[in-house]
């Protein structure tokens, strides 16, 4: 900006109207604000880059503006202050642009092995025995301490190392004053008594195991642990020297874990035969003694009696079979004494002789008690018996069948007698001078220990022998009867006598007790020499005792079982001939309500409105289903028709049959019914919408309802013509509604089949509605116009203008005016201009062709450059003479700039034009103070040959020798 001594100060901002290089006034120029700098001439401050700010007043460069300082950023230009400090999870240097910036030259994301708070200028690294393989972290939390076996001895790195072989990298663990673990910064050597090998899962060193010791540090597998030495025992892991010594009694190898091992692999009890002390070997066990296993001194245990003891003894040795000992401490086997006679001494290691058993003899030295029994036939009852004259002989009438009996072996069997000094029960030998028991004979029985056989008893027949029991003796047979005692042939008995059954045991031939015998009984049959009375076959009965035979059951009744005392009346719906067992049942579709029937004939066919669906049927099961007819005979509720019963079956189409229907009730006029089996009058369904339903028992319509009228849904019509159709409506051939009349269509007539097109110039609204009405104003209405449509913006009509029948016939917009549907909205804004047909009060249409404005084109627009239109102007303005507008949109003559100096502006025209040879044009008012006067003629004596004169002092003075004796010379 310059002035008339020169440019505007540095660190100021002069505007129009300035008169010093550093206003201070705020009306031409103020001091350079804060976030800017101005240099010389500035009359707009220029702001301070981005990464940069400033706070003071008056600066006059760039190299002014501070850098945003480190930690902090300045995201726009012209900033007074820094923008804000850099977001956690990144660091800015100085002259930082972003919050969260990329990486570069002032800034970047916190890089791994680092983390940034909010604010950060330079990143602050992890510290030993930390980690971070994340970039952007935002705080010392995002630090992760090295897990169990692995240590980081250097800060600010992004991963840990693996703790080597020998080492242990534990981190320490939370305490009151420090709640979060602490990486490992260096490796500890494993301590003595531990192993730490590299591939540990947790890194935690591994103690030694039980057995084993090491008082070395730095051990890298358990085959570095020394093995615990013979005597001694490591009792627990990671020891660093042994246990102590092993417990007396028991003997430790090497790596024993425990004072008293068992397992014998690292130790045991100490063997038997010697004596352990401290863990180790301490001698061999003293005779007369003996050391089991686990001893700990040479007479660890006296030799008992019965048994002698050698030194080195594990196990007391016993004195052998034959021999016995009482005394303790023995040290040979000389020291044991032979068994006496009447006395054994089975086992070895015997303290005192045992008396010979009853049934035996034992001579001196003997081993076995039983080794000389007494014979069979002999019993020997005392002990201590020392040889075989000792056997006395077995008792009669009992038997002695084994070697070394002490008592007879029991009585003779049953079914056998026995002599004195038997040697067996049961014997069938047939000697004489036998020892052996003898079978009873037939005809008798033996009980046990009997001498003689007894005789069977009246009323039994006893053919086998050796029987035991009175009760064993087989009664007389069935059928027969025994009158004699010891009966044994089957020819003695007798036959027993007709009417009269003979059971077991019988010994009278017309036995009457009930227990050996009865009278035949009824219902029963017996002949001659009957054991069990024989029942009368179905079909025959007898009514009386003592019946020889059976009689055929009368026609009319039935005998269904055998054994039949009296007949019993046929059944209901059934028939019985003569001998009839069951009664045969009437056949289904027929019924019999009577009893004592003898032939088919009483079965009558099933009668109309029920079926009889089963054999043998004393009434009908139930009426007919619905849906069905039955007239006779049906066997089922839902019956066919047959050969025999035609008109049986499902009801027909076009009528229903409730339940127990004899014929079909036709479907009333007004209703259909097109599917069988219908039940009720609810299944006849109302003539379909659109046709009609003239007669009873349809299952199609009639026909269509006729043009004209319709039939509607659920109405049941029974002749064409059920509604009149209405005006506004038409209703063709089989209609089910009146149908409105289609949009811009009418019809003011009933009983109309169609519509007719709603005529130009008129509305047809509602199909209701019979006559058209005439187009509104401000609108037109085609052939077949609904709803009268609007006029388009940018047209009108008077208010008293109807019936119009095309868009054409709506009038332009009138000049200074904007119209929208169809009526004149108000005029047009200022600095518009509206010839004709305007839509809105600010268009921006061309108006380069003011004169000929056609149909439909809007002619309206901003007002063009070199003129001026108030508000509503109907024509634009010119720019008066000296003025200029070079731009659109001028609303007054205000808006008309004066003409700058040297040049020249033309009423109208938006081009200036340089002053013309022979004038100045110096843009100064007239004497009338009006706008200028345009190109001033340069004054006598003087010219300007050139065009654009500025001011009269660019009027030359007239040359010598050259005429200027006028004005406006060139």
């Amino acid at each position: 900006r310059t002035f008339p001594s020169g440019l505007c100060a540095e660190g100021y901002v002069c505007v129009e109207g300035a008169f010093e290089p550093s206003p201070s006034d705020s009306l031409t120029g103020f001091p350079c604000p804060p976030g800017y700098y101005c240099p010389r001439g500035t009359f707009v401050p220029k702001p301070c880059p981005k990464g940069t700010y400033s706070e003071q007043r008056g600066l006059a460069d760039s190299s002014q503006c501070q850098s945003c300082g480190p930690g902090f950023y300045c995201s726009e230009p012209g900033l007074s202050s820094v923008s804000g400090p850099c977001l956690a999870g990144y660091y800015c240097l100085e002259g930082s642009q972003s919050a969260s910036p990329a990486s570069g030259e002032f800034a970047g994301v916190c890089p791994v092995g680092h983390y940034c708070p909010k604010g950060t200028s330079v990143p602050t690294p992890c510290p030993a025995g930390f980690y971070q393989n994340d970039p952007g972290s935002k705080g010392r939390d995002d630090c992760k301490p090295c897990p169990p076996g692995w240590f980081q001895d250097l800060p600010g790195q992004k991963e840990c190392v693996p703790c080597p072989a020998g080492f242990h990298c534990q981190p320490l663990n939370p305490t009151p004053t420090r709640g979060t673990s602490l990486g490992v910064s260096s490796p500890l050597p494993c301590p003595a008594g531990y192993i730490c090998p590299r591939d540990s899962l947790d890194n935690q060193p591994i103690p030694c195991p039980k057995g084993t010791y090491s008082s070395s540090q730095g051990l890298i597998s358990t085959g570095q642990c020394l093995m615990c030495p013979a005597g001694q025992f490591c009792g627990s892991e990671g020891l660093v020297e042994p246990s102590g010594l092993c417990a007396a009694g028991f003997l430790c190898l090497m790596s024993a874990k425990v004072p008293n091992p068992t397992d014998n692999r690292t130790g045991s009890l100490c063997p038997p035969g010697i004596f352990c002390q401290q863990g180790l070997r301490a001698g061999d066990c003293q005779a007369g003694f003996y050391c089991d296993w686990g001893s700990t001194k040479a007479d660890q245990a006296l030799c008992p009696a019965g048994f002698f003891c050698p030194s080195g003894t594990r196990v007391p040795l016993a004195c052998p079979a034959g021999t016995f000992s009482s005394e303790m401490g023995n040290t040979h086997q000389d020291n044991c004494t032979i068994c006496i006679p009447g006395y054994y001494c089975q086992d070895e290691g015997t303290l005192q002789p045992v008396l010979c058993p009853v049934g035996h003899y034992c001579p001196a030295g003997q081993i076995l008690g039983q080794e000389f029994p007494c014979p069979p036939g002999t019993v020997q009852s005392r002990l201590g018996a020392s040889n075989p004259n000792a056997c006395s002989p077995c008792s009669a009438g009992m038997f002695c069948s084994q070697f070394g009996l002490s008592e007879p072996s029991g009585l003779c069997q049953e079914g056998y007698f026995c002599p004195a000094g038997s040697t067996s029960p049961n014997s069938t030998e047939n000697q004489v001078n036998s020892t052996n028991g003898h079978l009873c004979p037939s005809g008798h029985y033996c009980p046990s220990g009997t001498g003689h056989p007894l005789p069977c008893p009246i009323g039994s027949l006893a053919i086998s022998q050796g029987l035991k029991a009175p009760e064993e003796c087989p009664p007389c047979p069935p059928g027969l009867y025994c009158d004699s005692p010891a009966l044994s042939d089957l020819s003695s008995a007798l036959p027993c006598h007709a009417g009269y059954v003979c059971l077991r045991g019988s010994f009278s031939p017309t036995p009457s007790d009930g227990s050996r015998g009865y009278p035949c009984p009824a219902g029963y049959s017996c002949p001659v020499g009957t054991a069990s009375e024989v029942p009368c076959e179905a079909g025959t009965y007898s009514s009386v005792p003592g019946a020889a035979q059976c009689m055929v059951c009368l026609r009319g009744t039935m005998c269904p079982s055998s054994a039949t005392q009296e007949p019993s009346i046929c059944p209901a719906g059934h028939f019985c001939p003569a001998g009839t067992v069951l009664p045969q049942p009437c056949p289904i579709g027929t019924f019999n309500n009577q009893t004592g029937a003898h032939s088919p004939s009483a079965c009558l066919p099933c009668p109309s409105g029920v079926y009889c669906s089963s054999y043998g049927a004393s009434t009908p099961q139930g009426p007919c289903l619905q849906g069905y007819f039955c007239q006779s005979g049906a066997t089922v509720p839902t019956p066919e028709s047959s050969e025999i019963f035609l008109r049986n079956g499902p009801c027909p189409v076009g009528h229903y049959c409730p339940a127990g229907s004899l014929t079909p009730v036709p479907c009333p006029a007004g209703s259909i019914r097109n599917a069988t089996g219908g039940v009720s009058m609810q299944n006849c369904f109302a003539c379909p919408a659109g046709h009609y339903c003239s007669s009873d028992g349809l299952a199609i319509p009639s026909g269509p309802c006729s043009a004209g009228f319709y039939c509607p849904f659920d109405f049941s019509s029974t002749t064409p013509y059920a509604f009149l159709c209405p005006k506004g409506h038409f209703c063709p051939k089989g209609s089910a509604m009146a149908l409105p009349c289609p949009t811009g269509e009418y019809q003011p007539n009933p009983g109309s089949e169609n519509c007719f097109p709603c005529r130009p110039g008129f509305f047809c609204e509602e199909a209701i509605v019979g006559d058209p009405w005439p187009c509104p104003p401000h609108s037109f209405c085609p052939a077949g116009t609904m709803v009268p449509q609007p006029c388009p913006n940018g047209t009108y009509t008077h208010s008293n203008q109807s019936g119009l029948q095309e868009e054409k016939e709506c009038l332009p917009c009138p000049p200074g005016k904007f119209c929208r549907a169809g009526k004149i909205q108000g005029v047009c804004a200022a600095g518009y201009l509206c010839i004709s047909g305007s839509a809105g009060f600010t268009p921006q249409g061309s108006v380069s062709n003011m004169t000929h404005c056609q149909w439909g084109v809007q002619c309206a627009g901003p007002c063009p450059p070199g003129f001026y239109c108030p508000e509503g102007t109907e024509q634009a303005q010119l720019c008066p003479a000296n003025t200029v507008r070079s731009s659109a949109g001028a609303v007054s003559v205000k808006d008309c700039l004066p003409c700058p100096p040297q040049y020249w502006c033309k009423p109208g025209d938006p081009v200036i034009h340089l002053c013309p040879a022979g004038h100045y044009c110096d843009g100064l008012p007239g004497s009338d103070f009006s706008v200028g006067t345009g190109p001033r003629p340069c004054p006598m004596f003087t010219y300007r040959a050139s065009s654009g004169a500025g001011s009269k002092g660019d009027c030359l003075p007239c040359p010598p020798g050259s005429n200027c004796n006028s004005t406006g010379t060139m």
